[in-house]
Parts: C-alpha cells; structure tokens; sequence
C-alpha cells in the first residue's frame, strides 16, 4: 500500500512539473508573439541636473 502511494505521489508531481513547464512555454511564447508595445509612462523622462562635484578635504 506505501509503495502505491508513493507511486501516485510522484505520478501527480511529474505531471505537474510538465504542466508548469508546458505553461511556461506557452505563456513565453505567446510573450514572444505579441507586438512590443511600451505603454505610457506615467511619470515623463527627467535628466537629472549635473552637478559639479566638490572635492572633499580627505
């Protein structure tokens, strides 16, 4: 009776582990399909100021 249960545990874990790596492969590819598009950023491109750096007395 252990021996089928540990067969049906490590059943149902192979079987997951090739549905996550199945899913994962259909959501890269359909990643990889999709026209990149950037959505607008909400905050606008600020260049920070240069500032000059001042030496320290070290």
């Amino acid at each position: 009776m252990l021996m089928k249960t540990l067969y049906v545990l490590l059943a149902l874990s192979i079987v997951a582990i090739v549905a996550a790596v199945g899913a994962m492969v259909w959501r890269l590819r359909w990643h990889l399909r999709r026209p990149h598009v950037t959505p607008p950023s909400a905050v606008p491109d600020v260049t920070p100021e240069e500032e000059p750096v001042e030496k320290s007395l070290t």
